[in-house]
């Protein structure tokens, strides 16, 4: 192309004026400067390949039919049809249910906006959850709180009576047949009897109690049950199979399965009132372990610090050469009270000025006279630090000054 422009130019130029001449010559410089394409123009990917007049029909009358109308259409085609109309029906009912619930709340907001008052404080609002509101305020009757774990034991006879119990209860309840943790209840008020019975004293003398059935008619039906009823085998032969529990034979008794070792757990510590953590809960095996854990755990609960009961001993009150002290002396609470704290740190801070460099708060550095160790600066800046010099933050050793080197010329 440069060349058909420079050729062009060539000729045209002699026949031209001058003023046009130069024009062109401009025009033709241009031209030869710029790069032409002379490639096909690209096709819309949306015209598919279609010519102009089917383009044109396209967009005047949409995507043409089938070629014969009166054709019926195939199974599948009947069925991807049917499909397609669903799916737009399930569409346009779904965007009007959303179209409905997001009209009914911006109702229930309107609403709510309009009854809405800001409070100025925090007394009208309830509290609940927390510990301090658990103990001032009182729940209602209906609404009742009660803690899952009941008061806790401290002797070590209650302990091992309230874990025995669990256990029995606990295997009792696995050996019916039922969840295990069914014998983990919360209820604690009083165990209330059939009706017309009640539990009457024997003599005013005794301590012997008998049941007291109010009317005959309940005694003269339980004689004529019993009468009719076969005599139930023995406890022998009931517990034959089941594992003994009698003396102390049932803290040997194994807590293998996971639902029957987290129900003992459950209950004992509802029993005890003492809540085990979950790495102590899964190294236990056996329930003697159970029981160790309980009793040791209430061991350490009721150890007493040395100074209540050094204070609680009057003989060491009375002594004229004894001095009881909520805390342990050190060094310095020795020298306060003799007198000598004030002095002792002023005689350290210019010993360590003349052993070692201090640096100040301000980085200055001091030079010494002699180097000392970094162990003895560090354990001395802590006994001046703790005996309130200030000014002083960090020590350390000095270095020895570098030695001049000469060299003959």
């Amino acid at each position: 192309m440069k060349l058909l422009a420079s050729r062009l130019s060539r000729v045209l130029l002699t026949d031209l004026p001058q003023s046009s001449s130069r024009r062109f010559a401009a025009v033709a410089a241009t031209a030869s400067s710029r790069s032409i394409h002379t490639s096909q123009p690209r096709l819309n990917e949306d015209d598919d390949g279609l010519t102009r007049a089917q383009r044109v029909r396209k967009r005047i009358w949409g995507d043409p039919g089938p070629a014969d109308p009166y054709r019926e259409l195939t199974p599948e085609e009947r069925e991807k049809r049917e499909i397609a109309r669903l799916e737009a029906e399930e569409a346009e009912r779904s965007k009007e249910q959303a179209s409905k619930r997001k009209a009914a709340k911006e109702q229930v907001s309107m609403e709510r906006a309009t009854e809405y008052v800001p409070d100025t404080d925090a007394r009208a609002m309830l509290i609940v959850g927390t510990r301090g509101a658990f103990r001032r305020r009182e729940w209602d009757s209906k609404h009742k709180f009660v803690k899952f774990l009941g008061k806790r034991v401290s002797t070590p006879e209650q302990i091992t009576a309230a874990v025995r119990r669990a256990t029995i209860e606990t295997y009792a309840v696995a050996l019916a047949g039922s969840d295990p943790t069914a014998a983990c209840v919360r209820y604690h008020g009083p165990e209330y009897l059939t009706d017309y019975v009640a539990v009457a004293r024997a003599g005013t003398a005794t301590h012997n109690y008998r049941f007291d059935f109010r009317s005959p008619t309940i005694m003269r039906r339980i004689q004529e049950y019993a009468a009719d009823k076969q005599p139930l085998p023995s406890d022998q032969d009931i517990v034959k199979d089941v594992a003994k529990a009698d003396a102390d034979e049932w803290t040997g008794l194994p807590l293998s399965d996971e639902k029957l070792k987290f129900a003992v757990i459950k209950r004992s510590m509802q029993l005890t009132g003492i809540r085990l953590v979950d790495p102590i809960i899964n190294e236990v095996r056996t329930v003697n372990q159970l029981l160790k854990r309980f009793l040791q755990i209430a061991a350490q609960s009721q150890t007493q610090r040395l100074a209540p009961v050094l204070e609680a001993n009057q003989e060491l009150q009375v002594a004229p050469n004894v001095s009881v002290h909520p805390y342990q002396l050190k060094f310095t609470d020795r020298e306060r009270a003799v007198g000598r704290l004030e002095t002792i740190p002023i005689m350290m801070a210019g010993r360590i000025r003349q052993e070692g460099e201090v640096t100040g708060r301000r980085g200055h550095v001091r030079a010494s006279r002699r180097a000392v160790s970094k162990s003895m600066l560090r354990l001395r800046a802590r006994k001046m630090k703790a005996w309130g010099v200030l000014g002083v933050e960090s020590f350390r050793a000095r270095r020895a000054p570098r030695k001049a080197v000469t060299t003959e010329a």
